[in-house]
């Protein structure tokens, strides 16, 4: 997957911490996103609620 490189990407960047990283859907489980540091979501409406936590909301 991409998805390790798309985070170091981010550190690269400098944008560490600045930007929020969602993965969610059929080919991904909380472990995936545990190991790159992303904030997963099983359905939509947990998506959702996690959205609106990141921003604040």
């Amino acid at each position: 997957s991409n998805m390790p490189a798309l985070m170091s990407a981010i550190k690269a960047a400098g944008l560490e911490g600045k930007v929020t990283v969602m993965i969610g859907g059929a080919a991904v489980d909380k472990s995936d996103a545990d190991a790159i540091g992303a904030l997963f979501g099983s359905s939509k409406d947990e998506a959702v609620v996690l959205a609106k936590k990141a921003i604040g909301q």
